[in-house]
């Protein structure tokens, strides 16, 4: 999978790319138990429930991830941005 997708890449890049790349690496989340290959897709129409899934619970149960990133939704850096704006909530949650 990791060499399919680096062929992909120089290709797109050139084969200048190749010499750059350090190394990859492939989760089984497909036969994950706990995502059943499951990702952040809405169904159509129901897009505003990422709103909803995104609001903590009692300032005691926050969500984060490419479900919850707004404007980022299913991207990676969606993951990483709602993550970090997760955690500036925690930390607002606790207080000084």
């Amino acid at each position: 999978m990791i060499d399919f997708a680096l062929e992909k890449f120089v290709e797109m890049a050139g084969s200048d790319a190749r010499k750059h790349f350090v190394g990859g690496m492939a989760s089984g989340w497909a036969d994950d138990p706990n995502t059943l290959g499951a990702y952040a897709a809405a169904r159509p129409g129901r897009y505003a429930a990422r709103d909803l899934l995104a609001r903590p619970i009692a300032d005691k149960l926050f969500f984060a991830g490419e479900a919850v990133a707004g404007p980022y939704a299913v991207l990676c850096s969606g993951t990483y941005y709602s993550g970090q704006a997760q955690a500036e909530a925690v930390i607002r949650a606790l207080g000084p």
